[in-house]
């Protein structure tokens, strides 16, 4: 018997602090997905070492919760490109010394949605974005699933630590 795949991507705001909300979606996730279905939690998270990407990437490398397979997306902040234009100090994306290319963010988020998208014939995808209203990335990341429209997209308010959109169904409701 084939085992079913659930992709969740996590995306949020450097500035979210606590894990509650997180370790709770996380772990409901979990149940659905290996206990009510029997299937396989992708975690995908973009590595960033604070906020939403620190606790997404702490909860799936604890070793609790068998079935998991965690990707970590890095941005490659010292890699330029066509996206970021020239590579030198001048440029507006980079930082003053100009090591720092500001766009590679936007590219990893870009990365994260797009080989989502690629599997959401196969694998069952949710973004899910824990937003602290003021991130431009991670309002870029929930901008693009949106667009992609075969992602089911899940937004959490900071003040509120409430679901923004109440027709988000759990893994659990989804179609098999």
């Amino acid at each position: 018997m084939t085992r079913r795949h659930f992709r969740l991507v996590i995306t949020g705001s450097r500035g979210w602090k606590t894990p509650h909300r997180i370790y709770a979606d996380l772990t409901t996730a979990w149940i659905d997905t290996v206990f009510q279905i029997g299937g396989i939690l992708h975690i995908s998270t973009g590595a960033c070492p604070e906020g939403a990407d620190y606790w997404a990437d702490r909860w799936a490398r604890s070793g609790l919760y068998p079935d998991v397979i965690h990707e970590r997306h890095p941005a490659r902040w010292r890699e330029h490109d066509a996206d970021c234009g020239h590579p030198t100090a001048k440029h507006p994306c980079h930082e003053p010394d100009g090591r720092i290319c500001r766009a590679a963010g936007f590219r990893r988020n870009d990365h994260m949605i797009a080989k989502a998208n690629g599997e959401a014939d196969s694998v069952l995808t949710e973004v899910r974005g824990y937003w602290d209203g003021h991130s431009a990335g991670t309002r870029e990341c929930l901008n693009e699933a949106r667009a992609a429209e075969r992602l089911t997209v899940v937004q959490i308010d900071w003040a509120t630590r409430r679901t923004m959109n109440p027709e988000h169904h759990p893994f659990l409701l989804l179609p098999t």
